[in-house]
């Protein structure tokens, strides 16, 4: 079997940007695979260059000739190519083989996978969503009150762990007085004090939380927390039982966060945007964070991230897996998922408020999720083909289906 071509578009929902490929053999099977939300699909087409010609099953031998054109961070988010297209490799092995791809990768280690579901920040009573940033009323979305009643509609959706956006992510210190410079002023340390605490009284202690405090790459925005900021942040969160905070700061200043890490009770996670093995190494030899966070459609694909989740486990650390993708980033998570050692924590599920996001692809379970689980799917590849009729309607403005 040969690869004949490799083509990619790009889909939009809910203001989300999905690169998807598609690698065609000479045989006739397809396979798919996503690059990081957001990315270019210019990422995914590079890499024909590379493939055509080749035996798609020879996976980790494509992977070593490509993975030189990805690489780390958020600005441009330039491991969603190699990801993308390393999923897609895996998709066509699976299929070839007849198995799906958890079984090439080292086998499952669970049938269901524990999700987590993603929160942003708060909701008006009647459920909709405050104007967005910087439209007129968009504080209104970083209320206790606003807090509250997203976390009262979350809870009954039957997740075990909740995720909330404090700090940079969601806009939250960019009301007004919430911060000086990268600080976080009192004000908005009380502000956000407050809705963690009111989240927790709603939440109760059966359903976990976490607190996504969005520090960027440091290339990619200033939006950064202060080291000072942070641990006075975490510090005062420990009462709380916190599962975990993420990126409270930039993945380049690691030094921080060896010292945050130890002087705070409260979990630190990261690695959304780091990319292969090598980037997590210097974080777990300095226990600079408790858990690892790679997003496979950034670190190099389904078994670079079982590999993460191999390497965390040497060092005691912890794993969850990030995704904020379409339902094919989510399936090749899954699979990965279902691999990984027991360190491995929770799945990222990016879609709790887009009804009709599950719709892109057939294959899939309604409900996706029961009672915060997804069952990994046996069937071979990935298991799951795009829905043609419902796809063209959300191609970004200006795409075509699989140009």
């Amino acid at each position: 079997m040969k690869i004949v071509d490799v083509k990619a578009m790009t889909l939009q929902m809910n203001g989300w940007r999905y690169p998807i490929v598609q690698i065609e053999t000479d045989e006739g099977i397809l396979g798919l695979g996503e690059g990081r939300d957001g990315s270019d699909k210019r990422l995914l087409l590079e890499l024909k260059r590379f493939l055509v010609g080749e035996d798609p099953t020879n996976v980790e031998r494509l992977f070593q000739k490509i993975r030189r054109r990805g690489g780390p961070g958020a600005t441009g988010r330039q491991g969603g190519g190699v990801s993308g297209v390393e999923m897609a490799l895996w998709d066509i092995a699976g299929k070839a083989a007849g198995v799906p791809v958890y079984k090439l990768i080292g086998g499952k280690r669970r049938d269901k996978v524990r999700v987590y579901v993603d929160s942003g920040v708060g909701i008006l009573p009647d459920g909709s969503r405050p104007p967005r940033y910087p439209a007129d009323g968009w504080e209104q979305a970083y209320t206790v009150e606003a807090y509250e009643e997203k976390a009262r509609r979350r809870k009954t959706m039957g997740f075990s762990i909740v995720k909330f956006d404090l700090g940079y992510h969601g806009m939250f210190l960019n009301v007004p007085g919430y911060a000086i410079g990268q600080h976080t002023s009192e004000r908005g340390f009380n502000a956000e004090i407050a809705c963690v605490k009111a989240v927790k009284e709603v939440l109760g202690d059966g359903v976990a939380l976490c607190l996504d405090l969005g520090s960027e790459d440091y290339l990619a925005s200033d939006r950064h927390i202060t080291l000072s900021s942070a641990i006075h942040l975490c510090k005062a969160l420990e009462p709380y039982n916190i599962l975990w905070v993420e990126d409270a700061l930039s993945t380049a200043h690691l030094d921080s966060w060896v010292r945050l890490t130890n002087s705070t009770t409260v979990p630190t996670l990261t690695g959304e945007d780091l990319y292969l093995r090598h980037d997590f190494l210097p974080f777990f030899e300095r226990h600079a964070i408790d858990i690892a966070h790679p997003d496979i459609a950034t670190a190099g694909g389904i078994l670079e991230g079982k590999k993460i989740g191999d390497l965390a486990e040497l060092f005691g650390v912890s794993i969850a897996q990030h995704c904020a993708g379409s339902p094919v980033s989510l399936i090749a998570n899954l699979h990965c998922a279902a691999a990984q050692p027991d360190n491995f924590l929770a799945l990222e599920y990016h879609a709790a408020d887009m009804p009709t996001w599950q719709r892109l692809v057939k294959g899939l379970a309604t409900p996706i999720i029961t009672d915060g689980f997804m069952d990994v799917l046996d069937k071979p590849g990935l298991g799951i083909t795009l829905d043609e009729k419902v796809v063209r309607k959300h191609l970004a403005a200006g795409e075509t289906y699989f140009e």
